[in-house]
């Protein structure tokens, strides 16, 4: 069966019916209630659109986003479940639906999905931060079933996984939009383990010291003959070798790993600040934008973004630093969190650096690992 291209089969619903623009729009407004979490108009505005393409992925995407948000998660599955069916090469619906299982805490089962959506698709950072959360969770959980010390698990840090609410387009080498959902800090369906048997160790009693018996006489001593002495000659004490004088230690070459983590720790407060001239600042001469726009657009894109929400919270986590040989030249990985009001977005990035004068500079940046 041949597939119709998505752009081709919008314009031919809008020449037959003329309705496609009205969906079309309904689609936008479900996506910009998620940004803004008015969930309930996010889930009318995708069923709008969804009445009119009942199969559209983005619809249902966004439509289980917003059950899932409103706490019907059920329904929420039922949706990507579905949506798995029909677009079984898709890694977002699995991460949701993991998502899903994990708020549940069906675990081994928020488990098998991840690893089916990076089976399909390896680099997907969303299903590797996620599929992380969920290891540590079910670390925990077994860390206390081993101790069988209380009633109930001991309560982990609350965690928020991350919903993909978008598709990415053709070229599209950034994230799509995520929004956190708060994974419970103990398991909600999970029975308590019971709490182990005490078993108290009794030691075994100790038993009375007989009684003495009476010693029998002692024979009477014979005197040794007196021993002659020995008289050894003390050997002459060999001088102990002169130690050289140690050598002071030679001092290291300048380590640039402090320098470098300090200026990332700097683009990221000027980046959180909403300072777009430090931010900017840190982009050296040689930067190349990531979609291959000019210098003038992306700077005035980013701009754009970085004064548009309320509020920007970045923050670097985990950084790994490498210098190469001759000193010039980093790269130095870390995870970053994003948050702008109800978005929030975790991703790896890598940033290579090129050394000018005494600072460092930001010439490339990429997303992934």
């Amino acid at each position: 069966m041949t597939r119709i291209p998505y752009a081709a089969a919008l314009l031919a619903a809008a020449l037959a019916f003329g309705a496609a623009p009205a969906l079309g729009d309904s689609l936008q407004d479900a996506k910009e209630y998620l940004r803004q979490g008015q969930y309930d108009r996010a889930l009318q505005a995708a069923d709008g659109y969804l009445a009119g393409r009942p199969k559209s992925p983005d619809a249902r995407l966004a439509k289980g986003a917003a059950l899932a948000q409103l706490g019907r998660s059920a329904e929420a599955v039922q949706v990507y479940a579905a949506l798995i069916r029909d677009y079984p090469a898709l890694p977002e619906p699995r991460n949701n639906l993991a998502v899903l299982y994990a708020s549940l805490g069906q675990y081994d089962k928020a488990r098998a999905e991840l690893e089916a959506a990076l089976h399909t698709h390896p680099s997907y950072a969303a299903a590797y931060d996620n599929l992380g959360e969920i290891y540590t969770r079910m670390a925990s959980l077994s860390y206390e079933r081993a101790l069988g010390n209380s009633k109930q698990p001991k309560a982990a840090p609350p965690s928020r996984l991350a919903l993909m609410t978008d598709l990415p387009r053709a070229g599209d080498r950034n994230e799509p939009l995520r929004i956190a959902l708060a994974l419970p800090a103990t398991a909600q369906p999970m029975a308590a383990p019971r709490p182990a048997a005490t078993v108290v160790a009794t030691a075994p009693a100790v038993p009375a010291a007989p009684a003495a018996a009476k010693p029998a006489p002692a024979a009477p001593a014979v005197p040794a003959p007196p021993a002659k002495p020995i008289v050894a000659a003390a050997a002459p004490a060999k001088p102990e070798p002169e130690k050289p004088a140690e050598k002071p230690a030679a001092k290291p070459q300048a380590d640039e790993s402090e320098a470098l983590l300090q200026t990332v720790n700097d683009w990221a407060k000027a980046w959180s600040s909403q300072n777009v001239g430090a931010y900017l600042g840190h982009y050296g001469r040689e930067f190349k934008p990531p979609k291959g726009e000019s210098r003038g657009e992306w700077e005035k894109t980013r701009r754009a973004r970085i004064n548009a929400p309320k509020s920007i919270k970045v923050t670097v986590t985990a950084p790994k630093v490498k210098v190469e040989k001759d000193g010039t030249r980093a790269s130095v990985t870390f995870h970053q969190g994003y948050e702008a009001g109800a978005l929030v977005n975790a991703t790896t990035k890598t940033l290579e650096l090129v050394k000018v004068g005494k600072r460092w500079m930001i010439v490339e940046e990429r997303i992934g690992r």
